[in-house]
């Protein structure tokens, strides 16, 4: 535009350049380049009204002027606006870091080694800007044994970040009190009963219990049934007709099993189950995480690949968040 400018001897068109360029400036600069692209942009419509003749006296002079006032406060303007740009990004960054560590508070880190457990979690959440949802998962070592919670929040968005730290808490302070599974699912029901909203809001929910001699409980609130890897083959841990979730009342049984060393148990949200393919929207399979585990590798290596496989899988990015543990008992010698 401004080689046309040259070329032809108008002034207007010098407008869509001097005064379009600081402001492109401000969305990406801050303020001192913003500044200098403006002071640039008075200078080149300076420059280019003496070039057109505009600073004889008439006409000419009056519009040449009126453009270079237009030119500078399009300038001023620019600048404003990337130093209000930089204000709001910087709230922004401030607010995003307090809600990282709030919800890094909620899922607190699990250790390698929980008693006879070596354990590995991975958390895949669907919404680029959050790091948890509604999906959960907690470790505890209690008198009874090691204690393990995964757990789904109906819905999405603050409301299931909420009633994720209110059944971890319950569970957390409840996990070494309860004598048996089924009380402790009780505990945690009432808790999400009394922090519900509506009746629509309820969890499910998978508690087991790692013994030191791998004798193992398992009680589930209307959660899929867990992964057990045994002598190098996979398959569904067969659980009893389903309980309603957390949040809805209902008694709780428990099914019970013996690891050995070196066997695993996956626990997860649906989704890992409900992932789909977006051309065939074909369902992430049983048989593919059932391979998986299988692999070699260590309990981190292989919630790594199975992580990378349903990413694949769903396209490159999840409808919904997936929670993970996977807990290989290792009895300590």
């Amino acid at each position: 535009m401004t080689l046309a400018d040259l070329t032809t001897g108008r002034g207007n068109p010098v407008l869509g350049l001097v005064v379009v360029a600081p402001l492109l400036a401000a969305t990406t600069h801050g303020p001192r380049v913003t500044a200098l692209f403006g002071m640039a942009a008075f200078v080149v419509a300076a420059l280019l009204g003496i070039w057109n003749h505009a600073y004889a006296p008439g006409d000419a002079l009056t519009a040449q002027v009126v453009r270079l006032v237009v030119v500078a406060l399009g300038g001023a303007a620019a600048v404003l606006a990337a130093q209000d740009r930089l204000v709001r990004e910087e709230r922004l960054s401030r607010v995003t870091k307090v809600a990282e560590a709030a919800q890094r508070a909620i899922l607190l880190p699990v250790p390698d080694r929980v008693g006879p457990a070596l354990v590995a979690v991975h958390y895949e959440s669907a919404a680029s800007d959050a790091l948890i949802g509604g999906d959960l998962y907690a470790v505890v070592a209690t008198p009874a044994g090691v204690r393990v919670l995964v757990g789904d929040v109906r819905g999405k968005g603050l409301d299931a970040v909420r009633m994720s730290a209110q059944v971890l808490s319950a569970f957390r302070e409840r996990a070494s009190d309860a004598p048996d599974l089924p009380t402790l699912m009780g505990l945690v029901d009432r808790a999400v009963a009394r922090a519900a909203t509506s009746d629509e809001e309820f969890v499910t929910a998978l508690l087991l219990q790692i013994a030191d001699d791998g004798r193992v409980q398992v009680a589930s609130a209307g959660h899929p049934a867990p992964f057990v890897l045994s002598g190098g083959r996979t398959r569904l841990l067969d659980m009893p007709a389903p309980h309603p979730p957390l949040g809805l009342g209902g008694t709780t049984t428990t099914v019970g099993l013996t690891m050995a060393p070196s066997d695993r148990l996956l626990l997860y949200t649906d989704g890992l189950t409900e992932a789909r393919d977006p051309r065939s929207r074909a369902f992430f399979s049983a048989r593919t995480i059932a391979g998986t585990l299988t692999t070699g590798g260590t309990a981190t290596e292989v919630l790594d690949l199975l992580r990378d496989e349903v990413v694949d899988w769903s396209g490159g990015s999840l409808s919904d968040d997936i929670a993970l543990v996977l807990i290989e008992y290792q009895p300590q010698t």
